[in-house]
């Protein structure tokens, strides 16, 4: 129970931090344009690369 407890925790935290991404990636569009795209591509890759080793570490 515990173990399924924090997997949904998880998956709500990290559902949440990917719509406050893509927020702040509009931004990023909206005040910095086309520049942006790369960044926004590099910043997605490295996170994800977090998310994977965090996860690993579980």
């Amino acid at each position: 129970k515990m173990i399924s407890l924090k997997l949904s925790s998880y998956s709500i935290s990290a559902a949440f931090f990917q719509y406050l991404l893509l927020f702040f990636s509009l931004i990023f569009l909206v005040t910095v344009g086309w520049i942006a795209i790369p960044l926004i591509i590099y910043f997605y890759i490295v996170l994800s690369i977090a998310k994977n080793l965090f996860f690993v570490k579980e």
